[in-house]
């Protein structure tokens, strides 16, 4: 299994990348709708397309059992692919010289930890006046 393809959208975040498997199975599109101002623990995840607005995109609810299946496929897929050093390496900011395999490998870690770091704000405390 291996990033075939990859992309950032012009949208403030939105980004995808194709999954290519390594028995010939058709290719998946995922991607994470990271669209300015959509709060971090609202980002849900979708298939099929390059973008969220696009008809034929699929958007998971967060949570839900496909969600989750997607979620164990990019797992498996950095677990197959991506030593600890090398996530490390593609989660630091400001790095001029990646390859473009690179590129697919660091949307692919975003994806993954975007689903996987959703935490909803805290609530707000009543204060009693």
């Amino acid at each position: 299994m291996r990033v075939k393809n990859a992309g950032v959208c012009g949208d403030g975040g939105t980004h995808f990348i194709e999954l290519e498997f390594d028995d010939g199975s058709p290719t998946k599109l995922i991607g994470l709708d990271a669209r300015i101002p959509t709060p971090p623990h609202l980002r849900r995840i979708f298939l099929d397309a390059e973008h969220p607005s696009n008809p034929n995109a699929r958007i998971l609810s967060i949570g839900s059992p496909e969600e989750a299946s997607v979620i164990e496929l990019l797992t498996k897929w950095a677990d197959q692919n991506l030593s600890f050093l090398r996530r490390e390496a593609l989660m630091t900011p400001g790095i001029s010289h990646q390859l473009e395999a690179d590129f697919g490998d660091q949307m692919g870690l975003s994806i993954l930890l975007g689903a996987l770091n959703r935490t909803p704000p805290a609530e707000k405390k009543r204060v009693l006046p």
